[in-house]
């Protein structure tokens, strides 16, 4: 099996650790677990061809092969934990997406993969570090220019809306976690607040034609209207030149661009990564209050989190 495996060179770890696949201590079925919980993020933002077959996480934007290496053998290795779970019928068949973690009996979990699981944490805030400092736009510095066609043909250039706010969401409606803002209705309502007040909401869509989140223009207006988008327009930057040059990793990614033309906030749409948590910091939603206020954004950059954009090769 390892030896078929080695087409992805995130399976070398099927190589390296082989006593993984043979041991019955591991269960996948989980999603309390920290720990382990923080070497997903060493997946979501590095190993995008592994992680997300998976996971259905991922994220990849100019990364180094090495880092991206690194990504794809931490995901991989979990990939194995998975699988010993499922072969000895430790957890439910199907891992959930997005996957979330914890043990059903941390005592039997052995020694080995509790050092894995460690280094491979540090292996992840390493990586995320990395690409964050590499990737996000300069607080402060002058947003990057472009011009894309929306759904209807028309053009639309960020220099046009000098002088107002403008927010950027990277979107893929197909997205679990951005289908889950629309569904809650959070991202719809912070649409109107900012369009209402004299703004404008661009959502951009950087999925290469034929990846999931692309849809022609008729079949996006038409999701479009069935989730409650409620933007100023959806743009297509389907050779993903934008979202590049705005490091987008993931969907959603929010930025938000001041009215003097700089960047004021970069990153997530809250704190709540996994759902349903009770203590959430709406970062978007703060930050637009401090601009408004005049008042300087206490968390001006944060991680992203959601699916790979589907950038063309």
């Amino acid at each position: 099996m390892c030896f078929l495996m080695l087409r992805w060179p995130g399976n070398l770890p099927c190589l390296l650790f082989p006593h993984l696949l043979f041991s019955n201590r591991f269960l996948c079925e989980v999603h309390e677990n920290h720990t382990v919980a923080s070497v997903f993020s060493c997946s979501i933002l590095l190993g995008r061809p592994t992680s997300e077959r998976a996971f259905g996480w991922g994220g990849r934007v100019g990364v180094s092969r090495a880092l991206r290496w690194v990504g794809a053998i931490s995901a991989q290795l979990l990939r194995l934990v998975a699988f010993q779970s499922r072969r000895t019928g430790g957890c439910s068949d199907r891992i959930p997406m997005p996957a979330r973690l914890s043990y059903e009996n941390p005592d039997n979990i052995s020694a080995t993969m509790k050092k894995t699981i460690s280094f491979l944490a540090g292996v992840a805030l390493f990586g995320a570090a990395a690409f964050t400092s590499a990737e996000a736009p300069a607080i402060g510095s002058d947003a990057p220019q472009f011009t894309l066609s929306d759904t209807h043909g028309k053009e639309h250039s960020l220099y046009d809306f000098g002088g107002s706010v403008v927010v950027l969401e990277w979107i893929n409606f197909d997205c679990p976690f951005v289908a889950r803002h629309y569904a809650s209705g959070h991202l719809p309502a912070l649409q109107k607040r900012v369009t209402e007040a004299g703004g404008t909401w661009l959502a951009i869509c950087s999925s290469a034609e034929g990846e999931q989140g692309f849809f022609e223009p008729e079949a996006m207006n038409e999701r479009a209207e069935k989730e409650g988008f409620a933007g100023t327009a959806i743009l297509y930057d389907t050779d993903g030149t934008v979202g590049r040059a705005f490091g987008a990793p993931v969907t959603p990614t929010i930025v938000i661009i001041g009215e003097d033309g700089t960047v004021a906030y970069w990153g997530a749409v809250d704190s709540d990564a996994r759902g349903g948590a009770e203590d959430v910091t709406d970062y978007v939603t703060l930050a637009l209050d401090a601009l408004a206020a005049g008042e300087e954004i206490a968390n001006p950059q944060t991680r992203p989190y959601g699916c790979s954009v589907k950038y063309a090769e």
